[in-house]
């Protein structure tokens, strides 16, 4: 999943903080990470390897990955878990409101989805259509800084800007 020069969000099917914003009132702000991949080296193993084994009962049971990764030391330059000194750029887009709802719609609030992901009431609606809107403006934000002049690590990519599920 991490890729150095490519930014990968698995964002597709999460949804509950869009769901937790406009049950708050509150407005979300995309923000976008040009160079964060690119802070520590992550070792990718094919699925026979020992460790992807071992990685995949680990996740089995404990419900999380550990990846293999390295970085740099205070004193080894090689090896480490502090982040290898790389150029990060942070940009910030503007605000997006969710739908005003009122006390009693906000305790009724309660978006639900069928099998295929398809929303199934009203509610999933209003929650798939301010999803689309932050992904929409995350990838505005992308497309918009991913050549200035003053962004290295976006200069700097490999890859492009992916939305996973």
């Amino acid at each position: 999943m991490v890729t150095p020069g490519q930014i990968d969000l698995v964002l597709e099917r999460r949804k509950g903080f869009v769901r937790e914003a406009i049950m708050a009132g509150a407005s979300l702000v995309p923000v976008l990470a040009f160079g964060e991949n690119d802070l520590y080296a992550v070792f990718h193993t094919d699925d026979t390897h020992p460790i992807a084994r071992l990685q995949r009962v680990v996740r089995r049971h404990f419900g999380v990955a550990l990846p293999l990764f390295r970085g740099r030391s205070m004193f080894i330059t090689e090896f480490g878990l502090m982040p290898n000194r790389k150029p990060i750029a942070i940009v910030v887009g503007g605000p997006l409101a969710p739908p005003p709802l009122d006390d009693a719609r906000r305790a009724a609030f309660r978006p639900k989805w069928g099998p295929d992901d398809a929303p199934s009431n009203d509610d999933a609606r209003m929650v798939d259509a301010m999803h689309t809107e932050y992904v929409d403006a995350l990838s505005a934000l992308y497309e918009a800084h991913k050549e200035q002049p003053w962004n290295l690590a976006g200069i700097n990519r490999q890859g492009t800007f992916r939305v996973l599920k």
